[in-house]
């Protein structure tokens, strides 16, 4: 048997032993994304049916299709069956009375949202906006899987699903730190379990076949560094007011990122924010439906003799459409 030969079979081996019929490796995803969805549902954005069940089918569609060789009819299949589990999820939120009724709904409000975005109107209808979440939580569910269950590649899971949580974070509160910290559990629980999987292939291609003891042992050494990690992590303490070495790098991008987050504000009129600012607040249109700005950070000093209310911004008075 050439080196190819072994090499395709251990390949086989890995990859039967990293799915093994639903087993750690797939809870793990699951435990992974759930995280994500948690974090996500806990800031309520917007209303929209439970997004564990979109991962839990996209992970179980990316555990059946890891080992058809059709990349193009693979795509077009799960593409078009996150469509059709969106469109779904967006008529269980419609109002309507009958389902013929609810299609209609769903067809209007999104083509309203769509003559809202290309125009200068803010909107409120936050359907569009959970019918997204709904697709994106689909699209990164299936694909993070199959990088996975496909290639063992656990960096094609926690970095994409990592980067998707902490962007939700960064407008929440600093209370939802936990969903960090589940994140991160499941993030070395996973490595560790996939560290143990080619350390074991490791040593069976050495001849040794009682590897029941040294999986063991690997396991309670990687499980107790990841304790020691997240024990560190927990016990350090975070102060109001961070260093920021690096923020001469960033406030260009900020300054070229509020003109787009004022259009965000404009298209998610309705969507609570958890961290409003006076300075990003006013844009070229202000909703009415959003919080008041009760941030503290001066943005105009002056010498007046006496307390004035300064206006910011003046806004025409256009009628709302019917």
């Amino acid at each position: 048997m050439n080196n190819q030969s072994v090499n395709i079979e251990r390949r086989m081996n890995f990859n039967a032993e990293l799915i093994n019929k639903f087993g750690i490796s797939f809870w793990l995803q699951i435990g992974l994304l759930g995280s994500l969805v948690w974090s996500i549902e806990a800031s309520g954005w917007v209303d929209s049916p439970p997004l564990f069940i979109f991962i839990f089918l996209g992970v179980i569609l990316a555990t059946l299709l890891t080992g058809i060789p059709s990349i193009y009819y693979r795509l077009v299949f799960v593409l078009l069956l996150g469509f059709g589990f969106t469109y779904l999820g967006g008529i269980s939120m419609a109002e309507s009375d009958t389902y013929l009724l609810r299609n209609q709904e769903v067809i209007w409000r999104i083509r309203d949202w769509i003559s809202a975005v290309k125009g200068e109107d803010a909107t409120t209808d936050t359907l569009p906006l959970a019918m997204t979440i709904m697709f994106i939580t689909w699209i990164i569910a299936y694909f993070t899987s199959w990088g996975l269950f496909k290639y063992g590649n656990l960096w094609a899971s926690i970095i994409p699903i990592g980067t998707l949580i902490v962007l939700n974070l960064t407008y929440l509160p600093d209370s939802f730190w936990v969903h960090l910290l589940a994140f991160i559990i499941f993030s070395l629980l996973l490595i560790l379990h996939l560290t143990n999987i080619v350390q074991s292939d490791a040593v069976k291609s050495m001849g040794v076949n009682n590897i029941r003891h040294f999986r063991v042992f690997s396991y309670l050494n990687g499980f107790m560094i990841a304790v020691v990690m997240v024990t560190a992590m927990w016990s350090v303490p975070i102060t109001k007011s961070t260093p920021a070495p690096l923020e001469w790098v960033f406030q260009p991008l900020d300054r070229a990122f509020y003109g787009f987050q004022d259009e965000l504000y404009r298209i998610f009129a309705a969507v609570p924010s958890h961290k409003p600012t006076s300075i990003r607040f006013f844009g070229s249109i202000l909703p009415l439906v959003r919080p008041i700005p009760v941030d503290e950070d001066a943005v105009l000093f002056s010498n007046a003799k006496i307390p004035l209310y300064w206006s910011a911004l003046a806004y025409d008075n256009k009628p709302q459409k019917a």
